[in-house]
């Protein structure tokens, strides 16, 4: 068969036909011939592809990082922005911050939230049952230290509804049902109440103040408010004025 004739090649400016060879080949060898030339493009091929994939991974590396320090730079420009935003606010601004200003949108939720929570992790159960010697030593006890601002069954505290937020009444029914006070609460929740205080509404925290059993005896008491109580608790209860002035003497 005849052998593979070269291209030609331009000289002079004229086409002039270069014969590279012409033989007699016997077909293996000529197959061996192809076999050898497809291999070396084969190579070539292979090469020129690690090249293309190896620059299109250092860019795409490089892109990427170029991306994410864009982000981060932008993050840290919002949080700049927002503190200084929200200095200027509290610097030049009117935030609420008396009791008579009306409330941020959505604070009694962002407040109950975290509050909720932190309750019923920390939910405790109370280590004795109701009695009447414990409702009456929990009648004292509120009635010293809870009248002020909770009121007494019958007499509603005057100015617990311009406290921010609202003291609310502990015996009077609610104006959206007829749960009185805080009846429908567990007791464990009224005792956490009492024990920790509650941030920013006037409430302090009774556990430095009174033992454990005695904030145990005000809890039980409330929850039993929606009850008929014996007649000496009541009567104690009904003394309990709901003036500080008077309450001092």
């Amino acid at each position: 068969m005849l052998g593979l004739i070269e291209p030609a090649s331009v000289t002079g400016g004229r086409w002039k036909p270069v014969l590279g060879y012409l033989c007699i080949r016997t077909p293996g060898a000529w197959f061996r011939h192809l076999s050898l030339r497809f291999a070396a493009h084969k190579r070539s091929f292979q090469e020129f592809s690690k090249v293309m994939a190896s620059r299109a991974s250092s860019k795409s590396s490089s892109g990427s990082s170029s991306g994410f320090g864009s982000f981060v730079l932008g993050f840290l420009f919002a949080l700049v922005a927002l503190g200084v935003g929200g200095y200027c606010y509290l610097k030049f601004g009117k935030p609420p911050v008396a009791a008579a200003d009306p409330a941020f949108p959505f604070e009694a939720q962002i407040v109950q939230v975290p509050l909720n929570a932190r309750i019923a992790k920390e939910l405790k159960q109370p280590p004795f049952g109701i009695s009447e010697d414990g409702f009456e030593a929990g009648a004292r006890i509120y009635k010293k230290e809870c009248a002020s601002c909770h009121g007494a069954p019958g007499q509603d505290t005057p100015y617990a509804k311009w406290m921010y937020p609202v003291a609310p009444q502990l015996w009077k029914k609610h104006t959206k049902n007829d749960v009185v006070g805080v009846s429908d609460d567990e007791p464990g929740e009224t005792f956490w109440k009492i024990e920790n205080g509650i941030r920013l509404t006037g409430m302090p925290a009774y556990k430095h103040i009174l033992t454990d059993t005695q904030m145990w005896q005000v809890a039980l008491l409330l929850k039993s408010a929606d009850q008929p109580l014996p007649d000496p608790v009541r009567k104690l209860l009904e003394d309990a004025h709901p003036d500080p002035v008077r309450l001092a003497h």
